[in-house]
């Protein structure tokens, strides 16, 4: 066999290294700060920038779990008030539903069929501390969560 004359054929698949991601075991709650995967968080006091993500959960729903309550830290007014805060909360890519506050926190109802949790998406509107407060603090802030978890 004359090894000069085999041509190859190259697959992506040959090419890619294979990507095996770990998912981050999770129970009752998560604080954003301990994700493993997480993006659009300022690490005082887990501040978002109007957009944060936690991904690649591994986040069991049970049976009785009706909502995902967002507990912020007291650093902004209107916390319970998720309309307020223009707080939007998306699981799995779907947009949870706003539910009444739980314990004083922004609650989401948590939609039928939902297994587990792979990822949470925290959108709200901003604000920049300096125009607010005269802070030195120049960045687009949007809520500050302390703890994710199902209620």
């Amino acid at each position: 066999v004359d090894v000069a004359s085999i041509e190859l054929e190259a697959t992506t698949e040959a090419l890619a290294p294979a990507v095996h991601r770990t998912l981050q075991p999770v129970r009752q709650a998560l604080d954003p700060a301990q994700a493993w995967e997480r993006r659009g968080f300022f690490p005082d006091l887990n501040w978002t920038g109007g957009d944060a993500a936690v991904s690649d959960l591994a986040w069991p729903v049970p049976p009785s779990a009706r909502w995902l309550v967002v507990e912020l830290h007291p650093a902004r007014p209107h916390t319970a008030d998720a309309g307020a805060l223009g707080l939007r909360v998306m699981v799995n890519g779907l947009e949870l539903a706003p539910a009444p506050p739980q314990g004083g926190s922004p609650a989401f109802r948590l939609y039928s069929g939902l297994e587990r949790i792979e990822e949470v998406r925290i959108l709200s509107s901003t604000f920049v501390p300096r125009e607010k407060t005269g802070a030195a603090d120049d960045r687009k802030l949007g809520v500050p969560v302390k703890l994710l978890r199902l209620s």
